[in-house]
């Protein structure tokens, strides 16, 4: 029978991903933003209970799901399928298979820069590290403590979140979800990672992904998108009109 921590987990780790975007193409709303945080909020406050019950009262690894998990969310195997895939599109000369994978690249990009930034900056230690070294390591460039956000799960929903803007079939941007999920799930299962480290990769890979693919498409069409200006007097974001 599933027991009640393991519902809070599912619940979690599905809320992590789209959250209340209910369009996935569209510019992320205050409504997705308000979502992720109070999801987040959720998960930090729940972190102890959701490693109990999925890394602490399970025996044994989480088999093949667990792997299938950490590839899909592995930075390595997912750049290099995006690299395969422009150059598949270049190739085979199918343009919008090319263009999917170079916005599908900055998204990671983007996504990449703002996890790696929140690793360094907070230094969170990683659960298996144990009750004695719980304390935070701001600047710290130890693996170990560098537990949040996930990269990993910041990395599919990344994959995932771009999957299911270039599709036009709603069950394949459902499995890329799911298969993100399954990332997340392993994260916590595998005790590498608390839920909120996992929560938060996958609100970054998914709002950070969704805003820049929504930038490059507004500045391709020639529509208003946000611009950074940087000057004498600061930096600003503005809206560029043709």
């Amino acid at each position: 029978m599933i027991g009640r921590r393991a519902l809070v987990a599912g619940a979690l780790l599905a809320a992590a991903g789209p959250a209340a975007g209910q369009d996935a193409a569209a510019w992320p709303s205050a409504a997705d933003w308000l979502v992720a945080g109070g999801t987040l909020t959720a998960a930090f406050l729940l972190d102890d209970e959701v490693r109990e019950e999925l890394h602490v009262e399970r025996s044994g690894d989480g088999g093949s799901m667990e792997r299938i998990g950490n590839r899909f969310g592995n930075p390595l195997l997912a750049s290099s399928a995006i690299a395969l895939g422009y150059a598949a599109g270049r190739v085979t000369g199918s343009p919008g298979l090319a263009r999917g994978s170079a916005r599908a690249a900055a998204g990671f990009l983007a996504t990449g820069a703002v996890t790696q930034t929140l690793k360094w900056a907070v230094g969170r230690p990683r659960p298996d590290l144990g009750p004695d070294d719980e304390e935070l390591r701001p600047g710290s460039f130890d693996n170990d403590h560098q537990a949040w956000p996930s990269g990993h799960a910041a990395v599919a929903f990344s994959l995932a979140t771009s999957v299911a803007m270039e599709s036009d079939r709603a069950w394949v941007g459902a499995a890329a979800y799911g298969l993100a999920g399954v990332t997340a799930w392993s994260r916590v299962r595998a005790d590498r990672h608390w839920a909120s480290d996992v929560v938060a990769g996958a609100a970054i890979g998914t709002l950070a992904t969704r805003s820049t693919i929504r930038w490059l498409e507004a500045r391709a069409s020639g529509r208003d998108a946000p611009v950074l200006a940087v000057g004498p007097g600061g930096a600003s974001i503005t809206l560029a009109v043709p």
